[in-house]
């Protein structure tokens, strides 16, 4: 009994071990790679994550920095700059404050004259924008950013670093983090005046890269050069360099991260305390500058930063633990299903399956994420132009750029009209549904007009022109405009459709009575001639009931090629039915279109018309009745009837031949063929 225990326990070990052994590698190979793809999948979100953040920043400072030189340009100021002090002063107070309310994202916009006192201030607290008064107003010139904006030159724009506010001497609480963004003012005569100020809300800028990088699997972060956490996965950590708090870097915290994020631009590093994504961003554009700016109310900077020197990191951080997790999800996942595996091996497939499908499915997912998220990216809007009173471009959005082909920088203070209008849609200065909007003072719905685009092409739009007021008068215009090029290709092409015939490509019979009549009225009122030829092919069933009619529907294509061919651009020629076709030729006599008609029947007699290789070429003739205007025949009916009558007498005399109707009077006129 023992031996054949043995012999019994000793196989069924090794089997269960030699299947124990491989279901373990089986299984924990296919998850350890599950694991791996994920972590792969996720660490590449991370990269474009922080690069979309790194670009909405860029973004938000460059229009920033637009609405600081807008404003540094203001007409107000050159007023000012000329001598109109106080009326100067109070006309710039409502354009400021139009600009806080307007925008939103700004706690103040200040304009700073050369002594550092603030002589206009616009709030925005709580939602509400207002003016601050003048006993409330303060001297800046000991704070850095004043100083360091005072100094730069004409069209240079500074920028400083993302810091706390402070008021009368103190960190402001609630915290409020603050960029502020300025740019010397000059009079016409090159003297500088002071400085344009905003104080750019920094949570606004936050909150929108949280908002842009919310597809992050890890903790978003902003850090400055120094690597001070600007955003933190922490608020407590945030902000150290203002408390003085130098153990608050993440030096101190991922010293090895941090040696890696300092020297690259981008990047990503794996360490125990987990992953690491980070793309340096630079704030600065062309013509800006920083400091290094103070935590002292009244400091100054030690030195200015150019763009090389100030930067930012976006970062994102996927901790440790949250990787084990993922690590030990999977474990579990595992464990299961060799479990699973041992009993039964049908669920080995069905769990591998499953597995392998929630992967694709979770691929699929991003995929379709990646794909909503470029679609969100590129949305198109309409083109947006803002124009002063003289017709000069103020500013302008990204499509509408995109749309023309011009760039603000190019378009910027010249007159749109002279640009892309005129040339364009023919319309003079006065005639222009933009411009007079400004005389008008309404709004123009435009639903088909000209623009013209950089390289000289012509750009169809519909617009909408309306009153941009100020203070309550009108100082420009608002120009919104869209692309109608595909719009307007549909339009002609069912006009076409409802004016033609499909068989022939000639005008159909309402399109031609229509402008029959209408050419009819002009000829009776500058008494000027006018004729008619009313054409039938001869014996046109004959051709249907021996070819078939795909046969006669040839003929007909060739009738009108002809037709096409012979008549004037300002003759027509339509198919008025059947077999039938009606010619109108302006500025015709009687003894003319006699003669034209005779050559048209003799070119049509001379053609043999071929259907196909295994059919002889068939020929055709046409007999043609001419009828022109006259004092008896008072309108356009009048006179196709007269034509058709000699089409009548044409048909009755043997065919093939041209008629002119011999009821009219002019009988040296009449010719009959």
């Amino acid at each position: 009994m023992v031996g054949l225990h043995s012999s019994f326990v000793k196989p069924f070990l090794i089997a269960s071990l030699t299947m124990v052994t491989l279901l373990i590698l089986i299984v924990g190979g296919f998850f350890y790679t599950d694991f791996h793809s994920e972590l792969q999948i996720i660490t590449e979100r991370e990269r474009s994550q922080t690069l979309l953040g790194a670009k909405l920043i860029e973004r938000r400072l460059d229009n920033v920095a637009r609405d600081v030189l807008l404003m540094a340009n203001s007409v107000s100021l050159k007023r000012f700059g000329k001598g109109g002090a106080q009326e100067a002063l109070d006309d710039l107070g409502e354009e400021f404050l139009n600009t806080s309310c307007l925008k939103g994202i700004y706690d103040q916009v200040r304009f700073i004259d050369d002594s550092g006192r603030e002589r206009v201030r616009a709030n925005y607290r709580n939602g509400e924008c207002k003016l601050v008064a003048e006993k409330g107003l303060q001297n800046k010139k000991t704070r850095y950013y004043y100083s360091d904006t005072y100094k730069l030159s004409r069209g240079e724009i500074f920028i400083s670093p993302l810091d706390l506010n402070i008021e009368r001497g103190a960190i402001e609480r609630p915290l409020k983090p603050m960029i502020r963004i300025g740019t010397p003012v000059f009079n016409d005569g090159g003297e500088k005046l002071g400085i344009v100020l905003v104080n750019y809300f920094g949570k606004e800028l936050i909150n929108d890269l949280s908002s842009a990088m919310s597809g992050s699997d890890g903790i978003p972060m902003l850090l400055n050069r120094d690597g001070y956490w600007l955003l933190g996965a922490h608020s407590e950590d945030e902000w150290g360099f203002m408390f003085k708090q130098n153990e608050k870097r993440i030096e101190n915290r991922y010293p090895k991260s941090w040696r890696a994020m300092s020297n690259t631009e981008d990047g990503q590093i794996t360490t125990p305390t987990g992953v690491f994504t980070w793309k340096t961003v630079y704030p600065l554009s062309v013509n800006s500058i920083s400091s290094t700016g103070s935590t002292d109310a009244s400091g100054q900077s030690a030195a200015y930063i150019d763009r090389d020197d100030y930067y930012w990191k976006v970062v994102t951080h996927i901790p440790q633990e949250q990787i084990t997790e993922l690590q030990n999800k999977r474990v579990r996942m595992a464990l299961i299903l060799l479990s699973l595996l041992m009993l039964l091996a049908f669920f080995a497939a069905y769990f591998i399956g499953r597995s392998r499908k929630r992967e694709l499915i979770s691929m699929n997912a991003l995929k379709a994420s990646e794909r909503r998220q470029r679609a969100i990216t590129a949305k198109l809007a309409e083109g947006l132009m803002v124009l002063d009173k003289e017709g000069k471009l103020i500013t302008m959005n990204p499509e509408a750029e995109r749309l023309l082909g011009w760039s603000y920088a190019m378009l910027s203070g010249q007159r749109i009209h002279d640009l892309i209008h005129l040339g364009a849609s023919g319309k003079s200065q006065h005639d222009c549904p933009i411009l007079n909007v400004l005389k008008e003072e309404r709004v123009n719905h435009i639903e088909e007009d000209l623009f013209y685009r950089s390289d000289g092409t012509i750009l169809p739009v519909a617009y909408t022109a309306s009153p941009y007021i100020v203070d309550d008068e009108i100082s420009g215009v608002i120009v919104a405009f869209e692309d109608i090029s595909e719009r307007k290709k549909l339009k002609e092409e069912l006009i076409h459709q409802a004016t033609h015939d499909a068989l022939t490509g000639l005008l159909n019979r309402r399109e031609i009575e229509n402008l029959l009549g209408h050419t009819f009225s002009q000829a009776k009122r500058y008494n000027r001639d006018l004729s008619v030829c009313i054409m039938d092919i001869d014996h046109f069933k004959r051709i249907n009931d021996a070819y078939g009619h795909r046969t006669g529907d040839e003929v007909l294509k060739e009738i009108g090629r002809v037709l096409s061919q012979k008549t004037r651009s300002a003759d027509m020629a339509g198919r008025y039915g059947g077999e039938e076709f009606v010619i109108a030729l302006t500025e015709t006599s009687l003894s003319g279109a006699l003669q034209w008609a005779e050559q048209l029947r003799s070119t049509i007699e001379s053609i043999l018309i071929s259907i196909d290789d295994s059919m002889t070429p068939i020929k055709v003739t046409v007999s043609i009745g001419v009828a022109s205007i006259s004092d008896v025949i008072e309108d356009s009916d009048q006179l196709v009837d007269s034509a058709d009558r000699a089409l009548y007498l044409a048909k009755g005399a043997g065919r093939n031949r041209v008629v002119g109707d011999n009821r009219q009077p002019a009988a040296e006129d009449q010719l009959s063929l």
